[in-house]
């Protein structure tokens, strides 16, 4: 009888304070307009929404949900995580992609995600100052 209540009691999760302010940072700050945000927060919510997309739906999804941002800029926020592959890949992407349906660029993205996505946690968790001011 005790394995039967074991077996359906919910199990407790906890947030710590970084995973708080991660869902902060996704609920607060990421659905702000870019020109609302400061430098720092500019280049995380960039960020998150490249990785966001792409894994959902692969460059063309990013591409076609945010066609007005300056591919320049998005490099440039993903150098600032230090990925310098994954601006150059998102470049080669925007310059080339359609040869391919986007094939090769989502593949390099596929290898290199969970990398990104744990920088990003990272960034925020680093200069959650600056990014909840």
């Amino acid at each position: 009888m005790e394995f039967l209540k074991n077996l359906f009691k919910k199990p407790t999760y906890v947030l710590s304070e970084k995973d708080l302010r991660w869902n902060r940072f996704i609920e607060e700050i990421s659905v702000k307009e870019l020109r609302e945000l400061n430098d720092i927060q500019k280049t995380a919510v960039l960020a998150f929404w490249y990785h966001a997309h792409c894994c959902n739906g692969g460059h063309l999804c990013y591409i076609d949900c945010f066609p007005d941002i300056n591919p320049t800029e998005l490099s440039n926020a993903l150098i600032a995580l230090g990925f310098d592959d994954i601006a150059e890949n998102y470049q080669q992407a925007v310059l080339y992609g359609k040869e391919d349906d986007y094939i090769k660029a989502d593949e390099y993205f596929g290898e290199t995600e969970n990398s990104l996505c744990n920088r990003l946690m990272e960034y925020v968790e680093q200069f959650r100052k600056n990014i909840f001011r």
